[in-house]
C-alpha cells in the first residue's frame, strides 16, 4: 500500500482534486491518491507478497491514513464474519 501511495504523491501535487470527478469525496489533506478499497478481494497475492492490485473505481485524493485504516479493518480479523 505504501508503494502504491508513493507512486501517486507527485501526481496529486499537480492537480486540483476538487475540480475532478471522483466516486468518493476527496479528503484533505491531499497527500496521495488513495485506493479507497484496499481489501483482500482487490489484491492478488503470491504467497504473502502482493503481486497485483485492482479495482480502482473508488480511488480519490486523501491522506494515507484513510486507506491504511480501512485496509486494516478489512485485512485484520476484526470483522464478525469468521471467513
Amino acid at each position: 500500500l505504501r508503494k502504491l501511495h508513493d507512486s501517486t504523491a507527485t501526481f496529486v501535487s499537480h492537480i486540483e482534486p476538487n475540480h475532478l470527478p471522483w466516486m468518493l469525496e476527496p479528503r484533505e489533506p491531499f497527500e496521495v491518491i488513495c485506493h479507497g478499497d484496499f481489501a483482500p478481494y482487490n489484491v492478488a497475492l503470491t504467497g504473502n507478497i502482493v503481486s497485483g492490485v485492482f479495482d480502482f473505481d473508488t480511488s480519490h485524493p486523501a491522506p494515507r491514513i484513510w486507506d491504511l485504516a480501512y485496509s486494516l479493518y478489512c485485512w485484520a480479523p476484526f470483522k464478525t464474519d469468521s471467513v
